[in-house]
């Protein structure tokens, strides 16, 4: 869902060289559609791709921190003349997770083995040196606020009509470009019951969903305990796709 060129004057209107606010993006010039106290907005995070990817990490939407530094990132894109793709690339590449929701993630798959799986030191190379393994998307393509607040998954379900429009269109059309074996993580329950929900639908057998990973966030008091409770059977899921993808083509 590449929209950029609609929305190319807009972003060279805003400030450059400064973090941009809720007053400056959450605008009507912005808004794509309002439902009741449920608002999207466009953001320039999830318009690349990647279609080489072996691991494919999904959340619910860009949240503000992500959405303000997709902005950010495609203004100033924008002021230097990047090349459009450049522009997109960098906007996934600088919005994805970061901080303590990075670390706690990349300690997790650490401890589950993917980074044995993919030849790999740490998964934290997959933030870095082998980013080109890796791909970070959402259910929805774009940031939802509801009452103002960053869209949680729950208050309304994601069988909303509004929000299950989005999904279904942005989240298959993901799906259906890997055509190779694809670990698929999601992040939290909402995400891993709506993830195999539409691989189900789809009959994608090349796509494997992690299934019992705690989310990440600081916020989740459950992370640890749930880590114990649910290591060993993770475990066993990242070494049955390791068998499928076979680990030395997916480390080339």
């Amino acid at each position: 869902m590449n929209m950029l060129t609609n929305y190319e004057n807009a972003i060279k209107n805003l400030p450059l060289g400064r973090i941009l606010t809720k007053k400056e993006l959450l605008t009507e010039t912005f808004l794509l559609e309002r439902s009741g106290q449920v608002e999207i907005y466009y953001a320039p995070h999830n318009a690349y791709q990647n279609p080489n990817a072996k691991i494919v990490i999904v959340g619910i939407c860009p949240g503000w921190t992500q959405t303000e530094i997709a902005f950010r990132t495609a203004r100033q894109g924008l002021a230097e003349n990047w090349p459009q793709e450049e522009i997109l690339k960098a906007c996934k590449k600088e919005a994805r997770f970061a901080g303590t929701m990075r670390t706690n993630l990349i300690h997790m798959l650490d401890e589950i083995g993917l980074q044995d799986i993919l030849a790999l030191e740490s998964c934290a190379q997959l933030f870095t040196c082998v980013d080109g393994l890796l791909h970070t998307t959402s259910l929805l393509p774009y940031p939802v606020f509801v009452r103002g607040k960053n869209y949680t998954g729950y208050n309304p379900s994601m069988r909303q009509p509004l929000l299950k429009k989005y999904l279904d269109a942005f989240f298959t059309a993901e799906l259906n470009v890997y055509r190779e074996p694809v670990l698929l993580i999601p992040l939290g329950k909402v995400v891993e019951e709506e993830a195999q929900r539409i691989i189900g639908e789809l009959g994608r057998t090349n796509i494997t969903c992690l299934r019992g990973l705690p989310h990440p966030s600081g916020a989740n008091a459950r992370r640890l305990p749930q880590m114990r409770e649910n290591g060993a059977d993770l475990a066993g899921q990242v070494r049955r796709f390791g068998q499928k993808a076979c680990p030395g083509q997916v480390h080339a």
